[in-house]
């Protein structure tokens, strides 16, 4: 029988687009575990962003050009 851990990691990666930029949001939280339950202590954390070309695929994965997807044209 093995022990049960009573602490852990989770690794994720979330992505968003802000004002023509990819931001890519990278986290290894640490959880740990109290009374059956699971608890966030702390993470670290990483962003990257980079710009988008407007004749790119667009991140969001709808196989359009980023400037006729989801490149937001602010009103002068």
């Amino acid at each position: 029988m093995t022990p049960i851990e009573n602490s852990g990691y989770v690794y994720f990666k979330a992505f968003y687009i802000e004002q023509n930029i990819l931001v890519t949001l990278s986290e290894k939280s640490r959880f740990i575990r109290k009374n059956e339950k699971w608890y966030y202590q702390d993470g670290d954390t990483d962003i990257e962003k980079s710009r988008i070309p407007l004749k790119s695929q667009c991140p969001c994965g709808s196989g359009k050009k980023f400037k006729r997807c989801c490149m937001k044209i602010t009103p002068k």
